[in-house]
């Protein structure tokens, strides 16, 4: 069993799944279309989900159906009565404008879901606003939720109420007053069943002057040297600067602080394992906006990855549009051509209209053979392409690993340049001293 149902098809979206037998259960008779018992339910919402069965005339049988709302879902196949091994199949649907959270169920926060001057990504600075009352705006439109069956609770320093107000488009306004600074964690649940992971937001006593930029700073990046660049407002020196990198499973990650003598920093590190990382970066022993920054590291940059799939899906989709179409356009040549014929002899030979002549037989059987020729020259083309993006995806990586070259090589340059012009003003210290001397 294989398709682009089975990998996180998208809500609203068709998708496939192919069904390609190994054995005959129950004896050695041809697997026939009406021999199989398929069902497709969504886990969240109870509900089974409509869709079509076709055979491909090459032993294999096709799926498709289209989710309806994001969550898990489970197809159950089973063949002659007997549940074919790995059944029921387990795939997640991705709504519109949500993310699915690992395999928990849940949403990840993403700006189409949660957004808002009150809730500022994860962290606040209350010196910067003038008002009490906050206000974020809460927006899962694909799970249509009710306000009825919507509870939030907050814990930090203090206990804060919250008020949600509906906007009548399956989007909430959120209202809340925090008064002491710390880490305040949302707890949002429909109908008691968690819909995020727990929200952080992180009240600050006010931020440090100045900020951390770079690509080393990115929410996506590669294993191996990394880099970014901390300014400061202030008169700084390396000793008024902090930076601490730890990843998920505890590892230390201890970063290399290089002053420029003009209030910025650069700092490079380098991460030996895929996982995920927080840098915490504080001027003066207050962080800069964003920090902690989050970061996830891969063998290759999710941007290419998530490019490559969307292609990918793309080219899936493509391909079963193209196939119903093709069945559609020979089913209806085949009734039209059986019409024709019917006036032509005007039933001259006295069948019954239902029962199909020689002639009806030997036509049906001449474009079967036609449709399974097209058939193999599509598997051929699939193979082909198939193969095609795989040599592209080597491409991608040998390009990959020599931007990361390049990128070492030139982190490695600069490096020596710097501790060159460091060495070249020392001497120039040390003899302007013995000159004085």
């Amino acid at each position: 069993v294989s398709g682009s149902g089975l990998e996180n098809p998208e809500v609203g979206e068709p998708t496939v799944v192919t069904i390609k037998p190994t054995q005959s259960p129950q004896g050695k008779n041809p697997i026939q279309q009406e021999d199989f018992k398929v069902s497709i339910l969504n886990v969240r919402t109870k509900k089974n989900l409509q869709f079509e069965l076709f055979d491909n005339g090459d032993s294999s049988f096709d799926v498709e159906f289209t989710p309806e709302s994001h969550g898990e879902h489970r197809i159950s196949i089973s063949i002659k009565d007997t549940v074919i091994p790995g059944s029921p199949f387990k795939t997640i649907a991705i709504g519109k404008g949500i993310e699915d959270y690992g395999d928990t169920g849940l949403i990840e926060p993403t700006p189409e879901t949660i957004f808002g001057p009150g809730f500022h990504g994860e962290e606040m600075d209350l010196d910067l606003i003038d008002i009490d009352t906050q206000i974020f705006t809460l927006a899962p439109i694909d799970l249509q939720l009710k306000l009825e069956d919507i509870k939030i609770r907050v814990e930090g320093p203090e206990n804060v109420q919250v008020q949600i107000y509906d906007n009548g488009d399956y989007t909430f306004e959120v209202e809340w007053s925090p008064k002491k600074f710390g880490i305040y964690n949302f707890f949002i649940t429909n109908k008691g069943v968690p819909v995020f992971p727990p929200l952080k937001c992180n009240v600050y006593d006010g931020l440090a002057k100045g900020t951390a930029e770079g690509e080393g700073l990115e929410k996506s990046l590669d294993i191996g040297e990394q880099g970014f660049t901390i300014y400061s407002d202030d008169d700084v020196n390396s000793d008024h600067i902090s930076v601490t990198i730890k990843s998920s499973t505890g590892i230390i990650v201890t970063p290399e602080i290089f002053d420029n003598e003009d209030n910025s920093f650069d700092v490079e590190y380098e991460l030996e394992q895929e996982g995920e990382y927080w840098i915490t970066v504080t001027i003066l022993g207050k962080p800069v906006r964003g920090s902690p920054f989050h970061i996830i590291t891969s063998g290759v940059k999710d941007a290419v990855r998530k490019a490559r799939l969307k292609a990918i899906q793309q080219e899936r989709e493509n391909k079963i549009n193209n196939k119903k179409k093709e069945r559609e356009e020979l089913s209806k040549k085949l009734r039209e051509e059986r019409l024709i014929r019917e006036k032509q002899t005007g039933n001259q030979n006295g069948l019954p209209k239902d029962i199909p002549s020689k002639d009806d037989l030997l036509k049906k059987q001449a474009f079967e053979k036609e449709a399974k020729a097209r058939r193999e020259a599509e598997e051929k083309e699939r193979e082909k392409i198939l193969q095609l993006q795989k040599e592209k995806e080597a491409k991608e990586r040998l390009e990959l690993d020599r931007i990361q070259q390049e990128k070492e090589e030139k982190i490695k340059k600069e490096r020596q340049q710097k501790e060159k012009l460091e060495k070249e003003k020392i001497e120039i210290e040390r003899q302007e001293k013995a000159r004085l001397e």
